[in-house]
């Protein structure tokens, strides 16, 4: 009896520490982007439109390469068996 109080008790402590940094994360992060200076925003934006661009200049390689990968092992585990 005395080890099901025990793990209730500690469960609602692991719940409330949890919920605790769950609102302290959500608190700081606020204030951090509130104080942001315009022209770090301004640069992190850029950041984040030249990675974009660049992810549409790459995605489509990636996925040809792995396309042929998995049609190699493909015709590898099956061509065999012909």
């Amino acid at each position: 009896m005395f080890s099901k109080i025990k793990n209730v008790s500690q469960r609602a402590v692991v719940a409330a520490s949890t919920a605790g940094v769950a609102v302290a994360t959500a608190l700081f992060s606020g204030a951090a982007n509130a104080t942001l200076d315009p022209a770090v925003a301004t640069s992190l934006t850029a950041i984040q439109t030249d990675a974009t661009s660049l992810n549409g200049l790459v995605m489509p390689i990636v996925l040809g390469i792995f396309g042929m990968l998995v049609t190699y092992k493909l015709i590898k585990r099956f061509g065999g068996k012909i």
